[in-house]
């Protein structure tokens, strides 16, 4: 049925934009837009524009005669109209064409082309032929817009046809087009400008086609076809073997069936992904990084005397900074502090007396990293995922490339936290299948570069951040707010303990904040270097928003994926979720040869 959509295209619609009346159908039909080519009683006949614009109308041409005409077999007729200009006057020896369209079979015109007379009236001769079925003849003359007459043939009598076609289907339908042919099958109807033709709205429980006046004990095959704003067919159905009664009415109703949309063009894919997996390894990298940055090269210290030393050795690298070191009383104290952790001057050395005075507060680094993790793990469990699909439908194919644009999570405030997928990764190609019944693209699996260590490196700076995140709490959790009191206590020779003042021990605390971080840090891109990539597979339904059977969205509930197992692992860490695509750019699809 595809087959004659470029002759409905060029013969229907040109004519179905001139005619406001309904041709074929009583005062009483309803959910009738309107009606084309349909041999009946009733309203008058409508014209048609000949050659040029309403601009270029000059003249007028009437009929005088019926406009719908039922003959039987053999039967002449005359068909009289006449030709007036703008004043209502006749235009004498002015030639009038007639010509027969559709499918006449053996009907013939006495004449081709008759000149008006003086009056401007016109007669011509139609006889029908031997054989039943529908045409129309037209009349046009220069200047004027062109006239129609329909005509059923038949010496069994005429009957109606009742056309019920509805549709509750996804497709952006405008309007339904009914269209019966005599003498044909479905399988090699071909819509013909004459073949009785009507037109319904988009759909409702009134919309029934009516055809009145079909020659009797013929065989019709009745198309519909739905189609969209720009008349584009989206749906279609077909019934032959039609007979109509004589003096009978006849009702049947036309399934439609979706015409199969087309996933071609480029396409920008949003999934928001549950990925409690991947997190969960992510804090647990976050976790043991941060650890193994506070607990540093084996030690015999104790635990606690271990966060302590974590401390000093923060406060020892600040005081020895550039910014500090040419300060003498900076130097004394760091010196001091020195030969004091080598050799205690007292009962306590200064990490066991640090430890103590943590242990009091209920604060030490070595709680920081949980909490850490506990907080990143948090901003992770849902990723967004942004990606853009190529989809080039040719040679038997539908080939779809990914290529990885961004992957981000929103913090607390709202803020995205992304890493940019595109400087990492090249477009990965893969196959997908198509379900056109469904309307269903599966997308095979494809793996392309992630850099969930990344990611979570950004979420991580986001926790740590004093202004947005918890980065205030953290530093009290690891004990900055011990160290400046333990150490204004601290009797350290002849310096003075004080000389590290304010700024100098938030920049000791900073300096601790700083090894945990890079401790996570490392770990995270040890993570990324193991499992570099994401699989992603899913079935995307597709959507058709202005009827033109070019799909611009995209959607599915299951967007899934894995992320790459570490090594000795059998299985990655699952992401799935939903994920939604829009069109950005068409391509053109190639013409079939």
């Amino acid at each position: 049925m595809l087959d004659r959509l470029g002759t409905l295209a060029a013969v229907v619609w040109p004519l179905a934009l001139a005619l406001p009346l309904c041709v074929a159908c009583s005062s009483a039909d309803s959910g009738l837009a309107r009606g084309v080519m349909a041999p009946a009683s009733g309203s008058a006949p409508v014209a048609a524009m000949a050659g040029a614009g309403p601009a270029d109308v000059t003249a007028v041409l009437q009929l005088v005669s019926k406009p719908r005409l039922q003959l039987g077999f053999g039967e002449r007729v005359v068909i009289e109209a006449k030709l007036l200009d703008a004043a209502g006057n006749g235009l004498a020896r002015v030639p009038v064409s007639f010509a027969l369209m559709g499918r006449p079979q053996d009907a013939s015109l006495e004449e081709v082309e008759v000149q008006t007379d003086d009056s401007g009236h016109v007669q011509n001769g139609l006889v029908a032929g031997e054989t039943p079925g529908t045409f129309r003849v037209r009349l046009s003359a220069p200047g004027a817009s062109e006239l129609f007459v329909d005509v059923a043939v038949s010496n069994a009598g005429f009957g109606t046809l009742e056309v019920a076609a509805p549709y509750e289907g996804p497709r952006a339908v405008h309007e339904r087009l009914v269209v019966v042919q005599a003498g044909a099958d479905c399988a090699g109807a071909e819509a013909m400008d004459g073949d009785p033709m009507m037109v319904l709205g988009a759909d409702g429980p009134d919309g029934t086609a009516r055809f009145l006046a079909l020659p009797a004990d013929a065989s019709y095959a009745v198309s519909v076809f739905a189609e969209g704003r720009d008349g584009t067919v989206l749906a279609q159905g077909c019934v032959d073997s039609v007979v109509v009664k004589a003096d009978d009415a006849i009702a049947i109703t036309v399934n439609l069936v979706d015409e199969a949309l087309m996933p071609a063009g480029l396409f920008v894919l949003a999934g928001d992904l549950e990925s409690s997996e991947p997190a969960s390894a992510l804090a647990r990298a976050v976790r043991e990084g941060a650890a193994a940055a506070v607990r540093g090269e084996a030690s015999p210290l104790s635990a606690q005397e271990i966060d302590a030393a974590f401390l000093l050795d923060s406060l020892n690298y600040t005081l020895r900074g550039e910014e500090l070191s040419q300060l003498a009383e900076i130097t004394v104290l760091a010196d001091a502090l020195a030969a004091e952790r080598l050799s205690p001057s007292g009962e306590l050395s200064p990490e066991q007396s640090l430890a103590a005075a943590l242990a009091a507060a209920g604060m030490a680094p070595s709680l920081v990293p949980a909490e850490l993790s506990t907080r990143v793990v948090a901003l992770l469990e849902r990723v967004q995922l942004e990606a853009e699909l190529m989809i080039d439908p040719g040679n038997g194919e539908l080939p779809v490339t990914w290529h990885g644009q961004r992957l981000w999570v929103s913090d607390a405030s709202g803020a995205e936290l992304s890493v940019l997928l595109s400087e990492l990764s090249q477009p990965v190609a893969t196959q997908a299948a198509f379900d056109s019944e469904r309307d269903l693209l599966s997308v095979g699996e494809v793996s392309f570069p992630v850099t969930f260590g990344a990611l979570a490196a950004e979420a991580l700076s986001a926790v740590l951040s004093v202004t947005d995140g918890h980065g205030a709490e953290l530093r009290t959790l690891a004990g900055c707010e011990v160290l400046g009191p333990w150490l204004g206590a601290q009797v350290l020779g002849t310096s003075d303990p004080l000389a590290c003042d304010a700024a100098c021990l938030q920049a000791a605390c900073d300096r601790s904040m700083t090894r945990i971080r890079s401790g996570a840090e490392q770990s995270l891109m040890a993570l990324d270097a193991a499992r570099p990539e994401l699989t992603l597979s899913g079935e995307l339904l597709l959507g058709d928003d202005d009827g033109d059977l070019l799909a611009e969205r995209m959607h599915t509930e299951l967007l899934s994926g894995l992320w790459q197992p570490a090594e000795g692992e059998l299985e990655g860490d699952a992401v799935a979720g939903p994920a939604s695509a829009a069109m950005v750019e068409v391509e053109p699809p190639v013409p079939a040869l």
